[in-house]
């Protein structure tokens, strides 16, 4: 099968191209099939375009980028199909229509697309699938697919175009095509330039026009991906490596998954998922016990931490050569705790490098180009509301160095922030007025693309998913949570280290070739007791801000627990909402350096709904024994509902009605969360979490103090938060 798919990518890839259409208000992108090189005639689906007549920019394999007019279309229910005409050039191929008609349940398709539109450096991305339904006009299959794909070629083993990309579901498993035979019975209007409606043709003068036979691959009881015999099959090469993957759990919360690299417990694991201000990492062994792990080193390009633990008989993976595997090769990603489709195909020729995907890190500032003094870029631009902005950056700022690293232009800027996911802290070096200043923040997903539309109840996308150089693409479902194993080939050797989960149809992995050079450096370090030091939250996030008798917690500065949770904005107003609460253990923490006393808790939440409707969202508060009377680390708010953490459970009702537009933010208003007592001055970590909607989102968390102890030489402050 796999010797099949490398001969489909040879073929079909060259006859995949990216339309773009520019009457749609700016432009739409999507995908087509060359089905006619000497006529000029490219086949997508029919929602890609408005009308017949549309003028559209044809992006060819080769990268050469011609023009084209849009013809007909046909955009009915499942019927979606259209015809894109172009004047013929040289070197140019076309795909070979087949029958649809022929396809069953359980039968291989390819579809082939430019995912999330067209991009310079990557060519149509491979996917696979099974047919899992058969409509009237379209097949249903379980190939991950999403905006962008629409339009772009389904292929049969055999190399046959069997239909277009015309739908996909809410999660990545599940999309459905348009038949070739549907297609087929219509390219004679299509080409006239006709938006054709609903007549059908006779079945039996359609099967006449197609030849051949179906593949020999035979569907199985369950027919799609997940198969029991494809499972089994995967089973048997994954199991003699198990012992090679371990589970990785930060403050009892799994996280993420490890990669052996030494039989004395040393292992590999996705540095940005684990963090740094955690004493509690845990590994739980392939043997089933749960052992504390210590960090060694950490790869920040690579986004990798070496952890070490206890143990004298784990199984290191067993490395292939530095080969990358071409388009079509079959990968399974090897975990013990994950039963689902755990194989995919890899998508792309090559290694994707410089990666930019929705969910990369931004900061939200301008600078001036042309800084002839020398003092750094002058800023021009701080949206209101960005990472930048909420950590004090102004324009007439001069920025100096972010991460340590100078700048120079504003690619510099994308470059260095690029390699952050949201939430991830990012120190900003600045003049002002003369005076050297340093601020720190959270960079955040873009504004405009935000996680939580990349992301699906059972595939949330990871925090971080770019920056790490170049990546293998592959289509594995796979969750965020089982970033850190290994990504096997046929021959049971890994190919990389799967990294990042960036979108719904995607799952990128380091190859073996970036990570095989630093395994001995690494190993040494982690036999010779080198440990990275565990930073407390107070000395490594930014501090609630204080304005008088107040600690504000604004959603910008929150550490974020859940690869899910964004901070979203919309540079009008300030500040912005943390949501995308899919994982019901997600929380999001400040701290605070409080003084003794008695301190009352209010957050900011919204719930879309009808009026009777409400969620729930605990809210609680982490100090020492010392601090707060004996309690710990799990201390409660006053009027807390039992329970590990004991802390106080909000209810919030609906503010905002389902259909309501609202001009900027979600409506918010302020729930009373609890009240806590200290004895004596330290840190304080205040979160909220554990939600009851996945629709919830909270805006800021808010600190009051309410005696003179805790408060000296103010008045005690009004019960009312808003007051």
């Amino acid at each position: 099968m796999q010797d099949r798919l490398h001969a489909l990518s040879r073929a079909a890839r060259p006859t995949q191209v990216a339309i773009k259409v520019t009457g749609l208000g700016g432009g739409g992108s999507c995908s087509g099939t060359i089905i006619d090189a000497q006529g000029g005639w490219i086949l997508t689906a029919g929602h890609c375009f408005e009308k017949p007549g549309q003028p559209v920019a044809i992006e060819l394999p080769d990268g050469r980028t011609i023009p084209g007019t849009t013809a007909g279309l046909h955009c009915e229910a499942n019927k979606d199909c259209g015809l894109v005409k172009f004047d013929p050039v040289e070197g140019i191929v076309a795909a070979r229509l087949g029958p649809s008609g022929r396809l069953v349940a359980g039968d291989w398709l390819v579809p082939f697309g430019h995912t999330h539109g067209f991009t310079k450096d990557r060519a149509a991305v491979m996917r696979i699938g099974r047919v899992v339904h058969q409509r009237e006009y379209a097949i249903e299959l379980d190939a991950p697919m999403s905006g962008g794909d629409s339009g772009g070629g389904v292929f049969d083993l055999q190399g046959r175009l069997v239909g277009v990309v015309s739908t996909t579901s809410g999660e990545p498993t599940l999309g459905s095509m348009c038949t070739s035979d549907f297609a087929a019975s219509r390219l004679a209007d299509l080409k006239a330039d006709s938006v054709t409606g609903g007549r059908t043709v006779d079945p039996a003068k359609l099967a006449a026009m197609w030849s051949g036979e179906r593949g020999e691959f035979e569907p199985t009881v369950d027919a799609g991906r997940g198969a029991p015999g494809l499972r089994e099959i995967t089973g048997n090469l994954t199991t003699p490596w198990l012992q090679s993957v371990c589970q990785v759990s930060v403050d009892h919360r799994p996280v993420g998954m490890a990669t052996v690299i030494d039989a004395d417990g040393v292992l590999l694991a996705k540095d940005s998922d684990i963090g740094r201000s955690s004493q509690a990492v845990e590994v739980t062994l392939p043997v089933g016990t749960t052992v504390r792990a210590r960090r060694v080193v950490r790869d920040r390009d690579l986004d990798l931490v070496v952890l070490k633990v206890e143990g004298d008989d784990l199984v290191p993976v067993e490395w292939a050569d530095d080969a990358v595997p071409t388009s079509g090769t079959i990968v399974v990603s090897a975990s013990s705790q994950w039963n689902g489709e755990s194989w995919g195909i890899i998508g792309l020729d090559g290694l994707r490098k410089n990666a930019i995907d929705g969910l990369s890190g931004f900061l939200g500032i301008r600078v001036e180009q042309d800084t002839p003094d020398g003092r750094g870029l002058k800023v021009i631009q701080s949206s209101i509301g960005s990472p930048a902005w909420v950590a004090g950056l102004r324009e007439g700022d001069r920025l100096l160095r972010l991460a340590g690293q100078t700048v120079g232009a504003q690619h510099d800027i994308g470059r260095i922030v690029r390699a952050y996911g949201g939430g991830e802290l990012l120190l900003i070096e600045i003049d002002r007025g003369g005076t050297p200043m340093s601020l720190l923040t959270r960079v955040t997903v873009r504004p405009d693309d935000r996680r939580i539309a990349q992301s699906t109840m059972l595939f949330p996308a990871s925090r971080r998913a770019s920056g790490f150089g170049g990546v293998l693409q592959h289509d594995t479902p796979l969750p965020c949570v089982r970033m850190g194993g290994p990504l096997l080939g046929l021959d049971g050797r890994a190919l990389g280290i799967n990294i990042a989960r960036p979108d719904r149809t995607a799952t990128y992995a380091l190859p073996a070739a970036s990570v095989k050079p630093l395994l001995p450096g690494w190993i040494e370090a982690a036999k010779a007791g080198t440990t990275l030091p565990t930073v407390a939250p107070i000395d490594l996030w930014p501090p609630m801000q204080r304005s008088g008798s107040r600690w504000i917690g604004h959603p910008a500065l929150a550490e974020l627990e859940g690869s899910s949770l964004v901070y979203a904005f919309d540079q009008r107003v300030d500040p912005g909402v943390i949501e995308g609460w899919t994982d019901p253990l997600a929380r999001c923490a400040w701290a605070a350096e409080l003084d003794p006393g008695t301190y009352d808790m209010f957050i900011e939440a919204g719930l879309v709904g009808h009026a009777e409707r409400s969620a729930t969202i605990d809210v609680g508060y982490e100090a020492s024994a010392a601090q707060d009377g004996g309690r710990g680390n799990a201390g409660a708010a006053d009027g807390a509902a039992d329970g590990p953490d004991r802390a106080k459970r909000v209810w919030i009702k609906a503010t905002q009605p389902p259909n309501e537009r609202v001009d900027g933010r979600m409506k918010l208003a302020t729930f009373p969360a609890g009240r806590f007592n200290l004895r004596e001055r330290g840190p304080v970590v205040v979160w909220a979490g554990r939600p009851g909607a996945p629709d919830l989102v909270i805006g800021r968390l808010t600190l009051r103090a309410v005696d003179a102890a805790a408060n000296p030489g103010e008045d005690a402050p009004k019960a009312d938060p808003d007051e």
